[in-house]
């Protein structure tokens, strides 16, 4: 049987299994500011963090690496609370843990950790991230492995930082991302 799939999405045979894979809305191009691009560099680095700056708002961040290896990044305030966003070998899949995100209380599975296999059976990774002020969304092994969190941080995260670990990243390309509220496309 053949597939044909287009827009955002799209489909990959794993195995004997037909997967949908899913990418971020091309538009999001239209609303990114310069990016800061990082070539082989360590995660651990903390020049990573140092070149990327301050969280103000929207964000894509997107890196590729030749050998997936255990990682996460965090999303954080000066309250204490954070989001991570990462890879578990162990058990080979994706993560977002939103249990010291803020605001948690209002419902007893929502302050944990979630988690979404992984597909793909290669050795490297590409990963892409849209973080918002509410919300990060993960695309994972061009498109395979998906996420979508929301979290309600008292106030918004500023920092972000890439957890130490033996990820060595081929490339990073972090893009601050202007509001689609400011951009004078609303209905009249």
């Amino acid at each position: 049987m053949r597939q044909r799939c287009q827009g955002n999405w799209g489909c990959k045979k794993i195995g004997e299994k037909y997967l949908v894979t899913s990418r971020p809305v091309k538009e999001l191009g239209e609303i990114g500011n310069e990016p800061v691009q990082i070539q082989n560099i360590s995660a651990s680095d903390k020049s990573v963090a140092d070149k990327i700056g301050k969280l103000t708002g929207p964000a894509k961040l997107s890196f590729t690496s030749d050998k997936l290896e255990p990682f996460a990044i965090t999303l954080s305030n000066n309250a204490g609370e954070k989001v991570i966003i990462g890879y578990d070998k162990a058990t080979n899949s994706y993560f977002i843990d939103r249990s010291k995100s803020g605001e948690v209380s209002f419902e007893k599975g929502f302050a944990a950790r979630h988690t979404a296999p992984r597909f793909s059976t290669k050795d490297g990774v590409d990963l892409t991230l849209i973080i918002d002020n509410a919300s990060v969304e993960l695309f994972a092994d061009n498109g395979l492995s998906v996420m979508t969190e929301i979290f309600f941080p008292n106030t918004p995260y500023s920092d972000i930082a890439f957890e130490p670990g033996n990820l060595h990243l081929k490339s990073l390309q972090y893009n601050k991302m202007k509001s689609i509220w400011n951009q004078g496309t609303a209905a009249k």
